[in-house]
């Protein structure tokens, strides 16, 4: 080989600082829209489950909260998760004997 063929050969083989920073730009955008893809891929399969706890338990949670808002305005003394009390008998006082 001649060195004028060297020469060629190595000028082809390189690049420069516009076709490298081209070539960085277009591999970020490029994995930019991969990941894109990826994520709405996934949302799609999330949003099924999803769809359906929505309409099933949140109506549920609904009611509940509003039984216990209920619960809380009623008038009763005793709490209705706390077991009643066993009664006991009366004592009779000493002053009635």
């Amino acid at each position: 080989m001649t060195m004028e063929t060297m020469k060629t050969t190595q000028v082809t083989h390189r690049f420069g600082v516009r076709a490298k920073l081209l070539l960085a730009f277009a591999g970020m955008a490029g994995m930019t829209v991969a990941a894109s893809i990826v994520g709405l891929t996934s949302f799609s399969a999330v949003q099924d489950p999803l769809t359906r706890i929505v309409r099933t338990s949140l109506p549920e949670m609904e009611l509940a909260k509003k039984l216990s808002g209920r619960a809380a305005a009623s008038p009763r003394r005793r709490r209705p998760w706390t077991a009643p009390r066993a009664r006991r008998p009366a004592r009779r006082s000493m002053a009635r004997s």
